[in-house]
């Protein structure tokens, strides 16, 4: 993006926070709207801790601002990601790699995870997120976690590079369990201990793909063969800060 449009981006953004209100999905029962701080305490709890309380919470309420700013920023999304869009949708890659999911999310679903960067990191986190999206060379790290059966481990082991086994504690309360998992219940939790952790953090690239309005198996195989999927090695992010990235499962 040039230095103007990104300018025009953070005002964009600004405007959209002065008016923001947060308010519940469903109409019965009446909710009144939230405060930006309660929910940015949830969103913070659902992308650092993982928090599947949090997440619900999250889920289960939308992000509205005036009419005028909402049709600038989906017009800019729309210019900025043209080549990406069908129909007032666009694939993620994540999305094709991981689920086969071929005709993709809607540009308000977009757009509302750009307005959750913007709560969560500030505006210019939001500027910084969306250039991300536009560089040609861009690709989306993501982690993935599985709990293995019946592997014991002393220490930690690197497999490959960005593949690593994690022993979990064999006792202690749930702040010794690795990050993500320290906010399941305590009658979840003590099921982790005395186990192994899988982690892979690898790349998906390009981040988008011009989503399919029809699907099948054929498209969505062809599909996956667009996008590359990189094993990578270092420190794995700590939360959901860019508008593609998923926030891990185990």
């Amino acid at each position: 993006m040039t230095e103007e449009r990104k300018e025009e981006l953070r005002q964009l953004l600004q405007e959209a926070m002065e008016n923001l209100e947060i308010v519940s999905r469903f109409t019965y029962p009446p909710m009144p709207p939230i405060d930006i701080d309660k929910y940015k305490w949830h969103l913070r709890e659902s992308w650092t801790s993982y928090s599947p309380n949090s997440a619900w919470f999250v889920r289960h309420l939308k992000l509205e601002t005036n009419k005028d700013t909402k049709s600038k920023l989906l017009d800019f999304i729309k210019i900025e990601l043209d080549p990406f869009i069908n129909e007032d949708r666009i694939l993620l890659g994540t999305f094709i790699v991981l689920s086969g999911l071929g005709n993709g999310v809607t540009l308000n679903e977009f757009l509302e995870k750009l307005l959750q960067i913007a709560i969560f990191g500030g505006i210019e986190e939001g500027v910084s997120a969306f250039e991300r999206c536009t560089t040609k060379d861009a690709s989306v790290s993501f982690e993935f976690i599985a709990l293995l059966e019946g592997i014991t481990l002393e220490a930690e082991v690197e497999v490959f590079k960005g593949i690593r086994l994690v022993p979990l504690p064999s006792i202690g309360g749930v702040h010794n369990l690795p990050h993500c998992l320290r906010s399941l219940p305590l009658t979840e939790s003590s099921r982790f201990f005395r186990k192994t952790l899988l982690t892979i953090e690898y790349a998906i690239s390009p981040l988008f793909a011009k989503p399919y309005v029809q699907t099948n198996t054929d498209v969505n195989h062809k599909l996956r063969e667009n996008f590359g999927v990189d094993v990578k090695g270092g420190k794995f992010p700590e939360h959901a800060n860019t508008i593609f990235v998923l926030p891990p499962e185990i």
